[in-house]
């Protein structure tokens, strides 16, 4: 590889690298997916400086063209990154499934509790609207 593409690749990932550090600080990134980020633009960097060791690896495993062995490696790379966020959609769309259950649970028990304020409006029983109705605000605020 020459020594401008060498140096033009490492300027490139420590660009990278700033660009992911600027996404976690102003929080548009979480730290866990940063790290993969920073795994990539180290190794990004760190390539271009041991080439010619990734060449005779590409020959020794006998793979004639050493591109393809980098190309090998990053389309690895590129599908345990797909497999992780895989995972973490999945998890993502389990959440959301219990919180959407939660929620209809909740909406049902404040139905259930006005039409027993509505019910109860009778003067001997105004004592338990009043804790009907003080139990209904406090659902109301457990939604938010």
């Amino acid at each position: 590889m020459d020594l401008r593409a060498r140096i033009f690749v490492v300027i490139l990932s420590l660009s990278i690298l700033a660009f992911v550090i600027n996404l976690v600080r102003r929080k548009n990134l979480k730290e866990n997916y940063a790290i993969l980020w920073v795994i990539t633009c180290i190794v990004l960097t760190t390539v271009p400086l041991f080439i010619n060791y990734l060449d005779k690896v590409s020959y020794a495993i006998g793979i004639t063209y050493p591109p393809a062995f980098i190309y090998l490696i990053a389309l690895i790379f590129i599908l345990l990154l797909i497999l992780h966020f895989s995972v973490s959609v999945s998890k993502l769309s389990e959440q959301n499934k219990n919180l959407i259950q939660g929620q209809g649970i909740l909406e049902k028990k404040i139905q259930d509790l006005e039409k027993l304020v509505q019910q109860s409006s009778a003067p001997k029983q105004n004592g338990e609207a009043k804790k009907i109705k003080s139990k209904m605000q406090e659902i109301e605020e457990a939604q938010r």
